[in-house]
């Protein structure tokens, strides 16, 4: 039920921004407004959602999901949605992730990584098991911690690694996230640091 749902948001993600507009991120807006919206309305149902400061944490992370994988064209689209229901395993754990991180995440930073990243399989620049990785480390991580990517970053030229004897800027949240490494000086970020950056977060890389 959770892929069918996540599939039917992500399919209807650009109507419903062009349709919605403002009012996606608009707290103030009715909440029957959002009845018909198939993952709210499933979350809402199962998850029995009454308390007002849920389902307003569930109305941004839904709006900053579907605004990051509206930008995907009708062609596109198809083919994330092709990529998605072929490998069954494998799309039921990611759909439920995404649901998860929907329904359950403060803040809408994991749901925009999320979106994000799904981006990166339409266009082919990651797979779905890749993906579910990534979705994965986003899940389990703080947001202390996914927030010290792009600043670590930021501070050292946009390169994944840094020769430093004592503990590099943010390296202990860092390594929380299960993406860092040390070895001597040498502080360096792994593979899925680098996914993380480049399609979750947008930032071109210093290679």
């Amino acid at each position: 039920m959770v892929l069918e749902v996540i599939v039917s948001t992500i399919k209807d993600a650009k109507e419903h921004v062009a349709s919605y507009g403002e009012a996606l991120i608009d707290l103030a807006v009715d909440n029957d407004a959002w009845s018909n919206i198939p993952l709210v309305e499933h979350a809402v149902k199962i998850l029995n959602i009454a308390d007002t400061y849920k389902l307003n944490l569930l109305k941004r992370n839904y709006a900053a999901f579907i605004k990051a994988v509206s930008c995907l064209d009708s062609g596109e689209a198809e083919l994330l949605l092709q990529k998605i229901t072929l490998n069954t395993e494998l799309s039921e754990e990611s759909t439920e992730v995404i649901f998860h991180v929907i329904v359950n995440s403060f803040g809408s930073l994991k749901s925009e990584l999320l979106g994000n990243s799904l981006v990166a399989v339409a266009r082919g620049s990651i797979n779905l098991e890749e993906f579910n990785t990534l979705a994965l480390i986003v899940e389990s991580g703080s947001i202390a911690a996914l927030r010290c990517l792009p600043a670590f970053l930021d501070g050292n030229e946009n390169k994944l690694y840094r020769s430093i004897p004592s503990a590099a800027p943010h390296e202990g949240l860092l390594f929380s996230l299960g993406v860092a490494t040390r070895h001597g000086n040498m502080f360096r970020l792994d593979e899925n640091a680098r996914k993380l950056a480049e399609f979750g977060f947008g930032i071109q890389l210093n290679t």
